[in-house]
Order: structure tokens, then C-alpha cells, then sequence
């Protein structure tokens, strides 16, 4: 029963975790951006 919580807890976390990962990427691309001397042009 214990794990079973833990397991529905995992399965509601999971696209939080990813939509941060998400997030946080982007955010260090927006600021890697300006500084870069070609923007965009590395991926």
C-alpha cells in the first residue's frame, strides 16, 4: 500500500520535474543567447 502511494506520487511529480527541466533549459538558453556570438546558431 506504502509503495503503491509512492508510485501514484512519482506518476504526478514526473511532468512537474519535466515541465521545470523545461523551464530551466529554456531560461539558460534565453540567457545564453545575447552573449553568444551567433544567437540560436548552436543547438
Amino acid at each position: 500500500m506504502f509503495t503503491n502511494s509512492i508510485k501514484n506520487l512519482i506518476i504526478y511529480l514526473m511532468p512537474l520535474m519535466v515541465t521545470l527541466m523545461l523551464l530551466s533549459v529554456s531560461f539558460v538558453d534565453a540567457g545564453k543567447k545575447p552573449s553568444g556570438p551567433n544567437p540560436g546558431g548552436n543547438n
